[in-house]
């Protein structure tokens, strides 16, 4: 009887903490916008953002609060690495961290865990493996606290892009990204609060994909998917001129 009740806490308890657990998306809403912006402008009001932050997560749990600050650190990151690399390195590390630190992880803390580890690779090559593998276990996590986490999708169809063919790279990359676009259909349709981040990155990768193995009419079909969702998506615009 004792095991029986141990085992209905515990899957009541993984059940629970699976949930998205998160009540805005207004950080992901503002980074967004500042996003669409200037391109000059971007570091200096990102960073604005990250000294202003305290004010937008009013009543909201400490894990919402450290995810939505780590995934700010993760866009300032991103937005340093093309010109300072060290900056981004400082940034995707304090987000990393905060992420660490956890007391309660749940789906969404690990797959931005995974995508922050993943996104390392390009500035420590020489540690490409060691954290390519990390970001897979982390992914992975997030699955099995939910099986219906599209960024967890996104980050192993991303890696299994970038995994050499000699490795068995591009094997799952299709059947990943698939996943990740029902998902991301279906929580939009649900109308729940939390992440949305990373739908343009799997209209830019399936069709990156098809692309280089000259399955040219998927690859113009999922890049206009992006583009009537994306307009401005650079990836995507840039994809744009190299099937056309």
């Amino acid at each position: 009887m004792k095991f029986r009740i141990f085992t209905f806490v515990c899957a009541l308890s993984l059940s629970y903490f699976s949930m998205a657990q998160f009540k805005t998306n207004k950080v992901q809403e503002l980074v967004e916008y500042i996003w669409g912006g200037e391109e000059s402008n971007r570091v200096q009001e990102l960073i604005n953002l990250l000294n202003d932050f305290d004010s937008k997560l009013p009543g909201v749990s400490a894990l919402e609060y450290d995810y939505w600050l780590a995934y700010l650190h993760y866009k300032i990151g991103i937005s340093y690495l093309a010109n300072d690399k060290e900056k981004a390195k400082e940034h995707f590390e304090t987000g990393i961290t905060l992420l660490n630190d956890l007391d309660v992880p749940n789906s969404e803390t690990f797959a931005l865990q995974g995508t922050l580890n993943s996104t390392m690779i390009s500035i420590q090559s020489d540690k490409a493996w060691t954290l390519s593998q990390k970001a897979g276990e982390l992914f992975n996590k997030a699955l099995k606290y939910s099986e219906e986490n599209p960024r967890a999708y996104l980050g192993l169809g991303k890696g299994d892009f970038y995994k050499p063919t000699q490795y068995g790279g591009g094997e799952k990359v299709e059947a990943h990204l698939k996943k990740a676009v029902s998902y991301y259909n279906a929580h939009e349709q649900s109308g729940k609060k939390g992440p949305t981040w990373g739908k343009e990155e799997v209209y830019y990768f399936l069709s990156a994909f098809y692309s280089k193995n000259n399955r040219l009419r998927d690859a113009k079909f999922y890049n206009n998917l992006g583009l009537k969702e994306f307009p401005k998506n650079k990836l995507l615009l840039a994809q744009k001129e190299k099937l056309y």
